[in-house]
Protein backbone atom coordinates (compact mmCIF):
# COMPACT_ATOMS: atom_id res chain seq x y z
CA UNK A 1 0.00 0.00 0.00
CA UNK A 2 1.32 3.27 -0.96
CA UNK A 3 1.62 6.40 1.05
CA UNK A 4 0.64 9.99 -0.31
CA UNK A 5 2.25 11.75 2.79
CA UNK A 6 4.58 13.96 2.11
CA UNK A 7 7.89 13.98 4.69
CA UNK A 8 9.04 16.71 6.54
CA UNK A 9 12.41 16.55 8.19
CA UNK A 10 11.91 18.20 11.15
CA UNK A 11 15.93 18.97 11.59
CA UNK A 12 15.85 20.57 8.31
CA UNK A 13 16.06 24.49 7.75
CA UNK A 14 14.57 24.63 4.01
CA UNK A 15 11.36 26.81 3.65
CA UNK A 16 8.81 25.62 1.96
CA UNK A 17 10.03 26.58 -1.60
CA UNK A 18 13.49 24.66 -1.03
CA UNK A 19 11.50 21.85 0.84
CA UNK A 20 9.30 21.63 -2.37
CA UNK A 21 11.77 21.39 -4.90
CA UNK A 22 13.13 18.34 -2.64
CA UNK A 23 9.95 16.19 -3.29
CA UNK A 24 10.35 16.84 -7.24
CA UNK A 25 7.46 19.45 -7.16
CA UNK A 26 6.53 23.05 -8.18
CA UNK A 27 5.89 25.07 -4.87
CA UNK A 28 2.88 27.53 -4.95
CA UNK A 29 1.64 29.69 -2.61
CA UNK A 30 -1.17 31.80 -2.04
CA UNK A 31 -0.56 35.39 0.06
CA UNK A 32 -3.73 35.59 1.94
CA UNK A 33 -3.10 38.86 3.68
CA UNK A 34 0.12 40.90 3.85
CA UNK A 35 0.23 43.58 6.77
CA UNK A 36 2.29 45.92 9.04
CA UNK A 37 1.79 45.42 12.22
CA UNK A 38 2.79 46.23 15.86
CA UNK A 39 4.55 43.24 17.24
CA UNK A 40 2.68 41.78 20.05
CA UNK A 41 4.53 40.35 23.22
CA UNK A 42 4.76 36.90 22.29
CA UNK A 43 6.36 37.74 18.88
CA UNK A 44 8.48 40.40 20.23
CA UNK A 45 9.87 38.31 22.24
CA UNK A 46 10.58 35.24 19.88
CA UNK A 47 12.12 38.08 17.41
CA UNK A 48 14.30 40.10 20.07
CA UNK A 49 12.08 43.90 18.92
CA UNK A 50 10.57 45.90 21.39
CA UNK A 51 6.92 45.33 21.89
CA UNK A 52 4.52 47.67 19.31
CA UNK A 53 7.71 47.56 17.03
CA UNK A 54 6.50 47.29 13.33
CA UNK A 55 6.72 43.73 11.82
CA UNK A 56 5.20 42.31 8.80
CA UNK A 57 2.26 39.66 9.36
CA UNK A 58 2.36 37.22 6.67
CA UNK A 59 -0.28 34.69 6.31
CA UNK A 60 -0.13 31.90 3.39
CA UNK A 61 -1.08 29.08 2.09
CA UNK A 62 0.71 26.68 0.74
CA UNK A 63 0.14 24.45 -2.04
CA UNK A 64 2.00 21.25 -3.46
CA UNK A 65 -0.25 19.64 -6.54
CA UNK A 66 -2.79 22.38 -6.59
CA UNK A 67 -3.83 20.96 -3.19
CA UNK A 68 -3.10 23.10 0.25
CA UNK A 69 -0.59 22.06 2.19
CA UNK A 70 0.24 24.58 4.50
CA UNK A 71 -1.17 27.36 6.06
CA UNK A 72 1.05 29.60 7.76
CA UNK A 73 1.13 32.96 9.33
CA UNK A 74 5.12 34.05 10.07
CA UNK A 75 6.49 37.49 11.20
CA UNK A 76 9.63 39.32 10.08
CA UNK A 77 10.78 42.41 12.12
CA UNK A 78 10.46 45.52 9.57
CA UNK A 79 13.55 47.40 12.01
CA UNK A 80 15.50 44.40 10.72
CA UNK A 81 13.89 44.12 7.05
CA UNK A 82 13.04 46.86 5.83
CA UNK A 83 10.52 47.08 3.08
CA UNK A 84 10.12 43.71 3.26
CA UNK A 85 6.62 43.78 3.02
CA UNK A 86 6.82 45.37 -0.32
CA UNK A 87 9.68 42.44 -1.60
CA UNK A 88 7.19 40.02 -0.90
CA UNK A 89 5.56 37.95 -3.96
CA UNK A 90 3.73 34.81 -4.16
CA UNK A 91 5.93 33.27 -7.02
CA UNK A 92 9.46 33.85 -5.16
CA UNK A 93 10.99 32.41 -2.34
CA UNK A 94 10.94 34.79 1.14
CA UNK A 95 14.32 32.99 1.78
CA UNK A 96 15.46 33.99 -1.87
CA UNK A 97 14.43 37.58 -0.58
CA UNK A 98 16.03 37.69 2.43
CA UNK A 99 18.98 36.61 1.04
CA UNK A 100 19.19 38.77 -2.45
CA UNK A 101 17.85 41.54 -0.57
CA UNK A 102 19.22 41.92 2.93
CA UNK A 103 22.09 39.17 2.93
CA UNK A 104 20.43 36.72 5.60
CA UNK A 105 20.99 33.31 5.38
CA UNK A 106 18.60 30.83 8.08
CA UNK A 107 21.22 28.41 9.41
CA UNK A 108 19.09 26.68 11.94
CA UNK A 109 15.58 26.83 13.37
CA UNK A 110 13.89 25.62 16.85
CA UNK A 111 10.50 24.09 16.27
CA UNK A 112 7.81 23.28 18.74
CA UNK A 113 4.99 20.99 17.58
CA UNK A 114 1.48 20.10 19.12
CA UNK A 115 -1.16 18.40 17.79
CA UNK A 116 -4.60 20.77 17.30
CA UNK A 117 -7.94 20.13 16.04
CA UNK A 118 -8.78 21.98 12.87
CA UNK A 119 -11.07 24.73 13.18
CA UNK A 120 -13.68 26.32 10.71
CA UNK A 121 -11.08 29.11 9.44
CA UNK A 122 -8.54 26.23 9.19
CA UNK A 123 -10.54 23.84 8.02
CA UNK A 124 -11.82 25.65 5.15
CA UNK A 125 -8.18 26.83 4.55
CA UNK A 126 -6.79 23.18 4.45
CA UNK A 127 -9.37 21.66 2.86
CA UNK A 128 -10.11 18.96 5.57
CA UNK A 129 -12.91 18.25 8.10
CA UNK A 130 -13.44 20.41 11.46
CA UNK A 131 -11.98 18.48 13.88
CA UNK A 132 -9.22 16.68 11.89
CA UNK A 133 -6.11 16.90 13.50
CA UNK A 134 -3.69 19.29 12.28
CA UNK A 135 0.00 19.45 13.11
CA UNK A 136 0.55 23.23 14.80
CA UNK A 137 4.60 23.91 14.01
CA UNK A 138 6.06 27.24 15.74
CA UNK A 139 9.02 27.67 14.22
CA UNK A 140 11.92 30.35 15.45
CA UNK A 141 14.62 30.77 12.37
CA UNK A 142 18.18 31.81 13.09
CA UNK A 143 20.90 33.18 11.15
CA UNK A 144 24.49 32.88 11.46
CA UNK A 145 25.04 34.69 14.38
CA UNK A 146 21.55 33.28 16.04
CA UNK A 147 20.10 36.16 15.69
CA UNK A 148 16.02 35.35 14.82
CA UNK A 149 14.99 35.84 11.56
CA UNK A 150 11.56 35.12 11.63
CA UNK A 151 8.73 33.56 13.85
CA UNK A 152 6.42 31.05 12.09
CA UNK A 153 3.39 29.48 12.91
CA UNK A 154 1.93 26.89 10.43
CA UNK A 155 -0.57 23.92 10.26
CA UNK A 156 -0.96 20.91 8.38
CA UNK A 157 -2.99 17.91 8.19
CA UNK A 158 -1.34 15.34 9.80
CA UNK A 159 -2.86 12.69 7.51
CA UNK A 160 -0.99 14.60 4.55
CA UNK A 161 2.42 14.78 6.32
CA UNK A 162 5.02 12.74 8.44
CA UNK A 163 7.18 14.23 10.52
CA UNK A 164 10.68 13.14 10.42
CA UNK A 165 13.85 13.20 11.95
CA UNK A 166 17.40 12.03 10.76
CA UNK A 167 20.70 12.13 12.67
CA UNK A 168 23.94 11.37 11.94
CA UNK A 169 26.96 10.26 14.52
Amino acid sequence: MSSNKFNNELLSISGFSEFSHQLGMIPNSRILRSEVIPASKDVAEHLKVEEGSRVLELERLMYVNDRPLYYDIAHYSLIRFPDLEKKIATDESTYKVLSKEYHTEILSNDKIIDVIGATKVYANYLECDIGANLFKILKIAYDSNEEPVHLSMFMCETSKVTLTVHRTK
